[in-house]
């Protein structure tokens, strides 16, 4: 009787530990079923943004409640969403890692949700998103990430200097931006005719980098090769003008300047002019200078679902869809400097409002029409291989490498980077 009595309390204690337990505790590592996690990295003044919109899905959607973690930086937020210890439910990412997490198996098609529902939500969301926003987050012929905003860059041009200066229109081709910055750098009262951003991070000048890059008719990767390509003749030929606009013709500093009151051109993002603009600054936007070609950068933001149970990916598709919609889309475009997706937020009077107090963005919004977004590449830790690049461009423009000796170095660590990332996705393949 006393042993019936002792197995008794014995199997209540257990019952009671295992009620007051969290759930989460049962299986290690494994995410609560109440709450759904949403990582991405955001400046600080719009992660608030993006947790005033957070909030309002979940007094919506009560059952689907979204918690965020905001990454101190892309590349701390890329590491951890290809180490795959933990995973988020969803995630803003670069598109050009997009591949990567492909080929890990860690993401699941927005296309597949699309169509569970109706084929005509996905030629809806085709035709209102930006072809090179859209082309950019499509693998297979099949849409695996969900477009949402983008970054890119122009030339920025002060038409009071260039009235100055009796200069009467703005750069067509690289030979403009050399003879207009020399009439217009006056080392007596500290003007430039141009500037590079030198205090962008390694990898922002690697990206800008490649934009003179393309346009002198080369490329960063090397297509069906496990090898860079932006060590070729284009290559040199790009950074070369880089380097001789500082140190050869002396119409760009070689330190970074605090703004750019006294900058006749320079290169710039949505984030540069807006900036500008409540400076006081009243640059004008134009289209790149041409060297053999016209092309610009597109950097493209979008949504990832992450495997998961069916139940969990519906959901998270339901705050895909949600957060990506007009009535919110706009809202995130108008608070912050990005470039939306979703070409109805453009065409809408609010947002036509908001471009008449910032002309310049139409620039920015007609050149997403026709720019290149970065390639995304299976074997490529792209984010590590364009850091390398900057670094090494960097010393090349203060003097410590030459043009030749900066990119050998690069290519010569990238390709290495490139070739121990393919021998891990393959050994991880044949496990």
């Amino acid at each position: 009787m006393k042993n019936q009595i002792l197995v008794t309390m014995l199997c209540l204690l257990c019952l009671c530990f295992l009620l007051l337990c969290p759930a989460s505790a049962a299986v290690k590592g494994e995410k609560s079923s109440a709450a759904f996690h949403f990582w991405y990295c955001l400046p600080h003044e719009y992660n608030t943004h993006m947790v005033e919109l957070i909030h309002e899905f979940n007094k919506e959607k009560p059952h689907s409640a979204i918690v965020t973690r905001n990454f101190r930086t892309p590349r701390e937020l890329y590491a951890a969403l290809l180490d795959g210890k933990e995973t988020p439910d969803v995630a803003l990412i670069d598109a050009s890692w997009q591949e990567e997490l492909i080929g890990k198996g860690a993401i699941v098609p927005v296309e597949d949700q699309m169509l569970k529902i109706a084929t005509s939500i996905r030629v809806v969301a085709k035709m209102d998103t930006y072809k090179p926003l859209w082309k950019s987050c499509v693998s297979g012929e099949k849409l695996w990430t969900m477009p949402y905003f983008a970054i890119n860059h122009a030339l920025l041009y002060n038409p009071e200097m260039f009235k100055d200066k009796a200069i009467s229109k703005p750069p067509v081709c690289w030979g403009d931006i050399v003879a207009l910055g020399k009439k217009l750098t006056d080392s007596t009262t500290g003007v430039w005719g141009f500037y590079l951003p030198l205090e962008a991070s390694p990898k922002d000048l690697a990206y800008l980098y490649e934009i003179f890059l393309w346009q002198a008719g080369g490329h960063v990767e090397s297509p069906g090769e496990l090898k860079v390509a932006f060590d070729s003749e284009f290559g040199q030929k790009a950074l070369q003008f880089w380097v001789d606009v500082i140190h050869k013709h002396k119409i760009a500093p070689s330190r970074s300047l605090p703004d750019l009151k006294n900058v006749g051109m320079c290169v710039g993002s949505t984030k540069e002019y807006l900036d500008s603009v409540k400076q006081g600054v009243n640059f004008k936007v134009v289209n790149w200078p041409i060297k053999n070609k016209e092309v610009g950068d597109i950097e493209v933001t979008s949504m990832a679902i992450f495997k998961n149970s069916p139940d969990r990916i519906d959901k998270m598709w339901q705050f895909t869809y949600w957060i990506t919609e007009f009535p919110q889309a706009i809202r995130w475009s108008m608070a912050t400097h990005y470039l939306p997706a979703n070409k109805q937020v453009t065409l809408s009077p609010g947002y036509f409002q908001y471009l008449e107090k910032n002309p310049g963005l139409r620039t920015y919004l007609a050149l997403l029409g026709k720019g290149a977004a970065k390639p995304g590449m299976k074997d490529w830790d792209y984010e590590a291989i364009m850091t390398e690049l900057g670094d090494r461009i960097s010393e090349a423009l203060t003097g410590r490498l030459t043009v030749q000796d900066a990119l050998n170095r690069a290519a010569l660590r990238a390709n290495s980077m490139i070739r121990q990332e393919a021998g891990r996705n393959k050994t991880s393949s044949v496990q």
